[in-house]
């Protein structure tokens, strides 16, 4: 009876004890990857947004007060993306094919050659925008027409461009990518002109997609971007230049429990063969926990090459961390455990199927909290 009482008291301690790791384990997680989400949403928000500053626009108040008393010409201009041709995670680039156009009063601001447009030649080299850490491949004239008055005028380009864009791969693989085509005026700066975007008319070909991605909102703002230098105009160390950038913004995202489950679907199988080994006789459960470990490492480099390096730790990361524990859990209790029990056959089952039912109901919870908090 004594002995009876002392198992129940053992395998009570151990199951508060496993208890209390696996539930700070999903609030610490829960914690990370909320604090992913807000950083990702933020980061977005702060490119999007007309107010806010970010890696792309003056953080300068001098700059924005000058911009306030200058009175530059505005050029309406908007986008229409027609193809996205490329894609490539890993290599940090994507290509597309999209229309610009612009709209302005050529009496007032030299916008670009209209020799040339009237001629209908136009290189590369003689565009009058270049595209923000990118590179246009081909420029075609689709449309150009200026009124007899000479008061106006509008062009619209057909662009093949490839452009360098950052991903933030810290929600992978329930992440949501910014794809942003930014546009500058290769000479005129802010004191000269503006952009206005053509926001009834900036849209995005049905024909669009990227594969693995559902297509989200479309952004059309207008940002100053500066450059902390004039490029030795006047050699001056606190000279700077600014723009007014033209920004296109499309937001591809991956979501939902579907395409957690369809991407994680090898880890999964993995874990659960793991928990067989608690039906399995004692010569083969030390293998098959061994053959699962070796098997969640393989699959982990295998999807871990599959996005480009980063210093944060993802959600991929996070999910094959859980999952080794989980495994570590189970040779633990399949080792140290059982030696320290001995021949207490009885604390040994009842320890046993406590370490099964916690891990196992971890395991599931855990699966399912990281997508809906995503």
């Amino acid at each position: 009876m004594k002995n009876n009482n002392l198992n129940k008291i053992k395998s009570i301690i151990w199951a508060i004890a496993l208890t209390f790791l696996c539930s700070l384990l999903t609030i610490l997680s829960a914690s990370y990857v909320k604090n992913i989400k807000n950083n990702r949403n933020n980061n977005i928000e702060q490119t999007i947004s007309v107010t806010k500053n970010d890696a792309f626009a003056s953080t300068n108040e001098s700059v924005r007060k000058l911009v306030n008393t200058l009175q530059p010409e505005e050029v309406k201009t908007g986008i229409f993306l027609d193809r996205i041709s490329y894609f490539d995670m890993l290599q940090s680039k994507w290509q597309f094919e999209y229309y610009q156009w612009f709209k302005w009063n050529p009496k007032k601001i030299a916008f670009t050659d209209l020799q040339e447009l009237k001629k209908g030649i136009l290189s590369i080299q003689s565009a009058p925008i270049q595209v923000v850490n990118g590179e246009i491949e081909k420029l075609e004239i689709s449309e150009f027409e200026i009124n007899e008055a000479g008061d106006s005028a509008y062009v619209n380009y057909l662009i093949k461009a490839s452009s360098s864009n950052f991903f933030d791969v810290s929600d992978f693989p329930l992440d949501k990518q910014l794809l942003l085509i930014n546009t500058e005026h290769k000479n005129l700066d802010v004191s000269e002109l503006k952009f206005i975007p053509d926001t009834s008319l900036t849209h995005v070909s049905p024909r669009v997609s990227v594969n693995s991605y559902l297509i989200g909102n479309v952004y059309n703002l207008t940002k100053i971007n500066t450059y902390k230098s004039d490029f030795g105009y006047q050699s001056d160390d606190e000279s700077i230049s600014s723009y007014s950038q033209y920004r296109f913004g499309l937001l591809i995202k991956r979501e939902g429990y579907n395409y957690y489950f369809k991407l994680m679907i090898i880890s999964l199988i993995i874990l659960s063969i793991s928990f067989l080994s608690f039906f399995a006789s004692d010569n083969d459960k030390i293998r098959i926990v061994t053959g699962c470990l070796f098997a969640t490492t393989a699959s982990y480099y295998f999807y871990g090459s599959k996005i480009p390096p980063t210093s944060k730790i993802t959600i991929l990361e996070l999910v094959y961390a859980i999952s080794l524990i989980i495994i570590f859990i189970i040779t633990l209790q399949e080792t140290i455990l059982k030696s320290i029990v001995g021949k207490n056959e009885k604390l040994y089952n009842s320890i046993r199927w406590i370490t099964f039912i916690i891990t196992i109901i971890f395991f599931i919870c855990f699966n399912c909290l990281i997508p809906s908090l995503l």
